[in-house]
């Protein structure tokens, strides 16, 4: 199995995201949590998850982009409506 850095490994995942319509601030946000998320054990956050991610933006589930709005908050929550 080969090796790939985890620098390497989220340039990948950004360009695949970008590939898909997301811009690229949003594209590095996402594979960079995603590489974290492998790198602390998490790995079913992981990268594994950014094929789905692509698959979902081009049916239309991910709008890459879309406006958010926050609708509630408190101390310790949050409420946002990602359209």
């Amino acid at each position: 199995m080969p090796k790939v850095s985890a620098e390497r490994l989220q340039k990948i995942g950004a360009g695949l995201l970008v590939g898909a319509g997301a811009s690229p601030q949003e594209a590095d946000t996402v594979a960079r949590g995603c590489v974290n998320a492998n790198l602390v054990g998490h790995d079913s956050h992981g990268v594994i998850l950014i094929p789905s991610y692509v698959e979902r933006i081009k049916v239309g589930h991910i709008v890459p982009g879309a406006p958010f709005q926050i609708i509630q908050e408190s101390p310790s929550t949050t409420v946002i409506d990602g359209h």
